[in-house]
């Protein structure tokens, strides 16, 4: 009866051992499967990480372009100005009362202010395009911190999952000593 009752215990124990690795297990795979999700989220902030960097050299290049025609821009205007002064030193030198030098001189305005016109848009266009290059680093910035913040939590998850693994490892151990 001593030995029914030992054989009792023993294999009350051995399903209490059975049920605790078996919660030790399911708790390894909700935390592999919490691991698994992580490091598909931190993929998929890289990729958006590089689309996010793509558009920003995007932007950048965009911006010099804009800049190389603003400069460009600036001599057309310069050159412009230089030649409707001449043009206008020229026309005082005439008869202002004559027709044809009425129409060249409105014709020049009309220039200078046409050229005015497309200069102002494109350095409007220019600042338009540091605005988007300053927000898609903000962006960028943003992400690498939350993507910095997942790792964390990885790394948290990868050594509690160590943890259970020792323990799980632990317990098969009495586990087996208790069966020898």
């Amino acid at each position: 009866m001593a030995a029914d009752f030992s054989h009792r215990i023993a294999v009350a124990e051995n399903l209490n051992l059975r049920e605790r690795i078996g919660r030790l297990e399911a708790s390894i795979a909700s935390w592999a499967a919490d691991v698994d999700e992580a490091n598909e989220e931190s993929q998929r902030l890289r990729t958006e990480i590089e689309s996010l960097r793509a558009q920003a050299r995007a932007s950048e290049d965009a911006r010099l372009a804009a800049e190389a025609e603003r400069s460009r821009l600036y001599e057309a205007v310069s050159l412009r100005d230089a030649h409707i002064a001449e043009l206008e030193a020229r026309i005082v030198t005439h008869d202002m009362d004559d027709v044809n030098t009425r129409r060249t001189r409105s014709r020049l305005v009309a220039l200078r202010k046409r050229a005015r016109a497309r200069f102002t848009a494109q350095a409007e266009e220019i600042e338009s395009l540091r605005r988007m290059l300053a927000l898609g680093h903000a962006a960028r910035r943003q992400i690498e911190d939350e993507l910095a913040e997942m790792r964390m939590d990885a790394e948290r998850n990868a050594r509690y999952l160590d943890k259970l693994e020792r323990r799980l490892e632990e317990t098969e151990s009495e586990l087996a000593d208790r069966r020898n």
